[in-house]
C-alpha cells in the first residue's frame, strides 16, 4: 500500500502527565544459568555444558478421543457454514460439507464446534435474525436422496464426542423478524448497533420468557450450548452515549444460564464480551457462566510471536486465570487471536508487521496451548488469509477474513452465498507455503499442540503460575495446578534451538515444532525453534544455551523507527492528548484502536469514547497509549507518530491507491 507521512503539528511540550495505578503480579522467574561463548576461562568452566544425555525420552503420540474429556473440556473451531465447505455442489456451504470433514476435525483434535448464525436472516452474516427457530434452508440439504439436516450434524458430532455451540444472536433482531411487529413491545428503539439490527427491551418480562424458550427449543434439538453475541449490550443507552447497564446485564445472563443448566445439566454457554473497557471481560464472570472470550490475550501472543518474547504471555495466563477464580471458581479462561469480527491474527499489527510462516504459526500454537479452552478460527491451522476484490460502496472488509475454506477435492468455491448481496470475488491464500488442508505443515503442528493438551485434561481447569527463565526472554513454562498434579508447558519463542538441563519430569506428554522437534535425552533437553513442548510435573531449567536473546528476537520491532525523513519517531504517547479530526466525506465510521496496557480498542464512532460535534469527532488518548490508529472500517487508515523532539504528525495510508483526504489535528494542551 502506499502511505503518506507528513508533519500536521508543532511541537507539544506541554502535554500533561497522568498517574497510572498499576497492580503487581507475582510471576517467578526460573534461576538458570545461561551459556555464553565469550569471556574468561573461569566462565568458560562454569558454562561449558556438553548435554551428554541418558536414555531417550519419546514424547507421547498416542491420540486421545475427545469422548473422554470433561464435557467442557474443549478446544473449538469456529466456522462459517457459508464459507467452509460445500456438499452438494451449488456454491453454498452446507451441513453435509462440515460432515464430509469430521474426519479432518476430529484429526485436528478439535473436541467443539461454534457455528455462526444459522438462522434464517436478513444479511448473509446472519447477525440480523428473522426466525429464531429457523435454520437457514440453504444450509440444509440432500444428495442422493439422503438429507442433510442440522439433526444429522449434531449426530454425527455427537458420535466423535464433539460438542456443537450455537451463535445465538439475542440482542437485536431484524425488523423483519415477525416479532417486531406482533410484539412492539419488545423492542426498546435503542438500536446500538444501527441498520437493520432492532434491539430488545429486557424489561419486558414476556420477552425473557420467549427468549428463554429459544434457548430451551435449541437445547432440547441436541445443541450442546451457544455463544452469546453482544452480551455487554442487553441492557444499554444505545448508540448515541454507548453506555452498558452491567448490573442488569449480570442479573439477565445469570437468570438465563440457570434457565438452561435446568433444560442441560452440563449446558456450555460462552460470552462475547468485545469492549474497550479494562476488566469488563473479567467482570463478566459475574454472570456465572462458563466462559468470556479473551481477547486481551492476543498483544501478548503477538509479542511472542513477533519479538520472541514469551513473559507478557505468561504473566497475562497468570493474571486472568487468578482473577477469574476470584469471581467463578468454575470459570474457564477462553483464548482466541482470530474470529468474523476481529480478523484473521497474522494482520492484527499491519504496522508493525504482519506475522507470517512459522512465527504465524507459533502464534496460533500459543493459542491453542493457552489453559482452559481455546477457540480456533477456520483456516487459522492452514495460515490462511483471503483477499476481496470489490471495492465498491458496499464493500466489506469483514469478507477478507470471511473467505473460502480451501479444500481441494471435489470443492466448490463457496462464494456464491458470501456475494449474494455484496458482489465480488475472493482470493483464499495462505501465509505458508500455499498450505492446503490435505498437505499442511501448520495444521501438523496445530494437531500435535491440540493432542498434547487433550492428553493433560486438567489444563482446561487449573491454576497457572508463570515461570520465564530468567537470562534469556523467549524461554519459559507456565506451571498448571490442580489438586497435587502439575503439568509444566513449556515455550521456546525464538528462531533458534536452544539446549538445557530439566528435572522433575515425570512424563513427556508431547511437543510441536515449526521446524524440528523437541527432544529429551535423560536430563538433556533441546527445544527446536518456534516450540512448545509439555511435562508432567513441575520442571526446573538450568544450563541454558543456543542463540542470544539479541539474536533470536526482531529487534526491528523495538527502539525508535525512522519516518520517510530519517527523523527517529516512537509511537507512544508521552502525556495525554486530544485529537480531532474532520474524516473524508466516505468514512462510515471512525474507530480509534491503540494499546494500552492489553487493551486495543480505544472507542470510536458510534461510541462513549469519541464525540462528535458536526462532522468533526474528538477523542482523548491516554499516556502510555501506542500504536495508535485511526481507521473507516475498511481500507484506510491514519497512523499517529511522534519523534525523540516531541513533534506528533500523521501517516495516512491511502489504501488501494485512493486519495485520503480530510483534516486530523491536536489541541494544544496547555
Amino acid at each position: 500500500m502506499h502511505k503518506k507521512r507528513f508533519l500536521l503539528v508543532a511541537s507539544l511540550s506541554a502535554l500533561g502527565t497522568i498517574a497510572i495505578s498499576s497492580c503487581s503480579i507475582s510471576a517467578n522467574p526460573t534461576s538458570v544459568s545461561p551459556s555464553s561463548s565469550t569471556g574468561g576461562d573461569s566462565a568458560s568452566e562454569s558454562t561449558s555444558v556438553s548435554y551428554e544425555g541418558g536414555d531417550t525420552v519419546s514424547p507421547r503420540t498416542d491420540v486421545v478421543s475427545v469422548s473422554s474429556l470433561p464435557a467442557k473440556a474443549r478446544n473449538f473451531y469456529q466456522l462459517l457454514v457459508y464459507s467452509f465447505a460445500d456438499g452438494d455442489g451449488d456454491g453454498i456451504g452446507d451441513f453435509k460439507g462440515i460432515i464430509d470433514h469430521l474426519d479432518y476435525l476430529e484429526d485436528l483434535g478439535i473436541g467443539g464446534l461454534w457455528l455462526s448464525p444459522i438462522h434464517e436472516a436478513k444479511s448473509y452474516h446472519a447477525y440480523d435474525v428473522i426466525n429464531y427457530r429457523s435454520v437457514n434452508s440453504l444450509y440444509e440439504v440432500s444428495v442422493d436422496g439422503k438429507s442433510y439436516t442440522l439433526d444429522t450434524l449434531l449426530s454425527e458430532c455427537h458420535k466423535r464426542g464433539i460438542k456443537v455451540i450455537l451463535d445465538l444472536v439475542l440482542n437485536h433482531s431484524s425488523s423483519s423478524c415477525s416479532w417486531y411487529t406482533d410484539h412492539p413491545e419488545w423492542y426498546s428503539g435503542k438500536d446500538a448497533f444501527g441498520g437493520d439490527m432492532k434491539d430488545f427491551d429486557y424489561d419486558n418480562k414476556s420477552l425473557r420468557t420467549e427468549i428463554k424458550n429459544v434457548g430451551k427449543y435449541w437445547l432440547d434439538k441436541g445443541v450442546d450450548g451457544f455463544r452469546l453475541d453482544a452480551a455487554k449490550w442487553i441492557y444499554n443507552e444505545g448508540a448515541v452515549n454507548g453506555k452498558a447497564d452491567d448490573e442488569k446485564n449480570y442479573a439477565w445472563w445469570q437468570e438465563f444460564y440457570e434457565y438452561c443448566k435446568g433444560v442441560k445439566k452440563d449446558v456450555y454457554v460462552i460470552q462475547e464480551i468485545l469492549t474497550e473497557q479494562d476488566n469488563d471481560v473479567i467482570n463478566y464472570y459475574k454472570t456465572t457462566m462458563d466462559g468470556d472470550f479473551d481477547f486481551d490475550i492476543r498483544p501478548s501472543i503477538y509479542k511472542a510471536a513477533r519479538r520472541g518474547q514469551i513473559g507478557d504471555y505468561l504473566v497475562h495466563l497468570q493474571t486472568y486465570m487468578s482473577e477469574i477464580h476470584k469471581i467463578n471458581q468454575s470459570g474457564i479462561l477462553s483464548s482466541v487471536i482470530s474470529n468474523h469480527d476481529i480478523g484473521r491474527f497474522q494482520n492484527y499489527n499491519k504496522r508493525q508487521g504482519v506475522l507470517e510462516g512459522k512465527a504465524s504459526a507459533f502464534a496460533g500454537l500459543l493459542n491453542v496451548l493457552a489453559p482452559g479452552d481455546s477457540y480456533v478460527y477456520y483456516g487459522d491451522e492452514l495460515g490462511m488469509d483471503g483477499t476481496c476484490s470489490n471495492t465498491s460502496e458496499g464493500y466489506y472488509e469483514d469478507l477478507n477474513f470471511r473467505t473460502p475454506m480451501p479444500f481441494s477435492s471435489g470443492r466448490t468455491v463457496s462464494e456464491k452465498y458470501l456475494y449474494s448481496s455484496v458482489p465480488g470475488k475472493s482470493m483464499t491464500t495462505s501465509t505458508y507455503k500455499n498450505e492446503t488442508p490435505e498437505n499442511s505443515t501448520f495444521k501438523a503442528v496445530y494437531r500435535k499442540a491440540i493432542q498434547a493438551k487433550n492428553r493433560a485434561p486438567m489444563l482446561y481447569q487449573c491454576e497457572v503460575e508463570a515461570k520465564p527463565v530468567e537470562g534469556d526472554s523467549s524461554l519459559g513454562f507456565y506451571l498448571a495446578k490442580k489438586g497435587n498434579d502439575r503439568v509444566s508447558v513449556f515455550f521456546n519463542a525464538s528462531s533458534s534451538e536452544k539446549k538445557m538441563y530439566v528435572d522433575g519430569v515425570k512424563g513427556f506428554l508431547g511437543e510441536a515444532a515449526l521446524e524440528g522437534s523437541c527432544s529429551l535425552n535423560g536430563k538433556a533437553l533441546t527445544m527446536a525453534p518456534y516450540s512448545a513442548a509439555l511435562f508432567e510435573g513441575e520442571i526446573a531449567i538450568s544450563n541454558v544455551s543456543g542463540g542470544s536473546e539479541e539474536e533470536t528476537s526482531d529487534s526491528s520491532d523495538e527502539g525508535p523507527i525512522e519516518d520517510d525523513f530519517g527523523r527517529e519517531v516512537n509511537n507512544e504517547v508521552d502525556g495525554s492528548l486530544t485529537i480531532h479530526c474532520l474524516p473524508p466525506s466516505n468514512w462510515k465510521n471512525v474507530n480509534c484502536y491503540a494499546w494500552v496496557g492489553q487493551n486495543q480498542y480505544l472507542g470510536g464512532w458510534p461510541g462513549k469514547a469519541m464525540t462528535k460535534d458536526g462532522n468533526t469527532y474528538t477523542i482523548t488518548i491516554p499516556h502510555g497509549a501506542s500504536n495508535i490508529i485511526f481507521s473507516n472500517g475498511s481500507d484506510q487508515t491514519v497512523n499517529l507518530y511522534r519523534n525523540k523532539e516531541g513533534e506528533y504528525w500523521f501517516v495516512i495510508d491511502e489504501g488501494s491507491g485512493k486519495s485520503l483526504s480530510g483534516a486530523w489535528y491536536l489541541s494544544d494542551p496547555s
